[in-house]
């Protein structure tokens, strides 16, 4: 919303295009934004860790069907997660049990972001769950 503001102010006519006003509304509607933090969970605890290890030396001759460990993982993180969501939702929440390769978040300043918003997105943990549930 600052980069949008800072935009609109340094602008000849300080108006917002219909585009920069969408998201800027966007950005203010709790359903948005409840998306966008289960989004930003889902990629610090499952999104970035597969991708960390799909990418890591020796993975390079590797098909799909040796990944089944790894996708075996995803499945118990998410089970976890649906069991006790405070994994990534407690303010104490950490990488070593929320990520699912147990490493540092792949964006610390997104989760921290996240939890500042958590008091005002009352729908937060069960649509989180749900997702969870559905991949």
């Amino acid at each position: 919303m600052k980069y949008l503001e800072w935009i609109q102010d340094g602008k000849e006519n300080p108006e917002l295009t219909n585009l920069e006003k969408n998201v800027y509304m966007g950005l203010q509607d709790v359903p948005t934004l409840t998306e966008l933090a289960v989004l930003t969970l889902y990629a610090q605890a499952i999104s970035h860790p597969y991708m960390r290890a799909v990418r890591k030396p020796g993975y390079k001759q590797v098909n799909m069907l040796d990944l089944g460990p790894l996708h075996a993982n995803v499945q118990s993180h998410l089970q976890k997660i649906i069991q006790d969501s405070s994994i990534l939702l407690a303010s104490e929440a950490t990488y070593e049990l929320g990520a699912m390769d147990g490493k540092l978040w792949h964006n610390t300043t997104a989760m921290h972001a996240v939890h500042k918003l958590i008091p005002t997105l009352p729908h937060l943990k069960p649509v989180l769950v749900a997702f969870a549930k559905e991949h």
